[in-house]
């Protein structure tokens, strides 16, 4: 059995003669409309072996694991990863990204901050959601990166929504003691799509839960020191990734976000965008 889907136009194929495997194929495969071409196919093969589900690529073996949770976790990754490494010119931000009254913007924000949780706030008010963990960023313009979301139990007590769509899912264990889901725009009956272009804004979060939001404009440069402390992975030329970030800010609004209550950030944010 297998499971082919395409990520930034490459064409990923996943095969396994494990029935267990196949059956938790869907959780991970990305079903995002994706306007790129590319002529690369990334294989992966899932077997057992010695008491191991091993994941092997062109006949290297790249994880192995006795979890039936932690093997699908790790498949995850390890696709992720694969379908990442040839966009090595491209400057990869720790960021979500969304569309609401057909303004595209981007959230940035440590780890904890909400941006899942309030893309999935605005995108159940009617806003597109693109990705919610990575954006590319080349010649100043954003290249979503349509992983699957991570949805955090913390998250479920928030949107019964997604609760109620987390309730048929399997769940995983999390990077940081916590479970997580895997899920997209397409469990809610949505569209999903891969997005490239120029935001209109960029919006950094800071989170202070007990008090109420507050946005305000947040200074050029202030942004893009908040953009390179989000980079992942930098490596190569850190003058050409700084200047692609300051093209960036320099070509869209920049505000800082406090999160508060979920419902009266998000109206903060759409009356912003509005």
């Amino acid at each position: 059995m297998n499971r082919t889907f395409s990520i930034l136009g490459q064409q990923v194929v996943v095969e396994t003669d494990q029935p267990e495997v196949g059956e938790r194929l869907d959780d991970i495969a990305v079903r995002a409309d994706d306007a790129l071409s590319s002529d690369r196919t990334l294989a992966l093969r899932v077997v057992q072996a010695d008491g191991f589900l091993c994941i092997l690529h062109e006949g290297r073996i790249l994880a192995q694991e006795t979890d039936l949770d932690a093997a699908i976790r790790m498949l995850h990754l390890l696709i992720n990863q694969l379908v990442l490494e040839p966009q090595s010119e491209a400057l990869k931000l720790h960021a979500a990204a969304g569309t609401w009254a057909g303004r595209f913007f981007m959230v940035t924000g440590d780890r904890g901050a909400g941006k899942t949780t309030l893309l999935l706030k605005l995108m159940l008010d009617g806003a597109e959601m693109h990705c919610d963990e990575t954006v590319l960023l080349r010649d100043g313009l954003l290249q979503t990166f349509p992983r699957k979301f991570y949805i955090k139990t913390g998250t479920l007590a928030c949107l019964p929504r997604v609760a109620a769509v987390c309730a048929a899912k399997h769940a995983y264990p999390g990077f940081y003691g916590k479970q997580l889901y895997f899920a997209d725009p397409t469990d809610f009956g949505l569209p999903w799509r891969s997005r490239a272009g120029r935001p209109w804004a960029v919006f950094h979060l800071t989170p202070a839960f007990d008090q109420a939001p507050l946005i305000k404009p947040c200074a050029k440069v202030e942004m893009a020191k908040q953009l390179m402390m989000q980079t992942l992975q930098l490596t190569g030329d850190l003058g050409r990734h700084v200047a692609q970030v300051c093209r960036l800010v320099a070509s869209c609004k920049c505000y800082s976000l406090r999160v508060g209550g979920l419902d009266a950030t998000a109206a903060l944010l759409k009356k912003t965008l509005a």
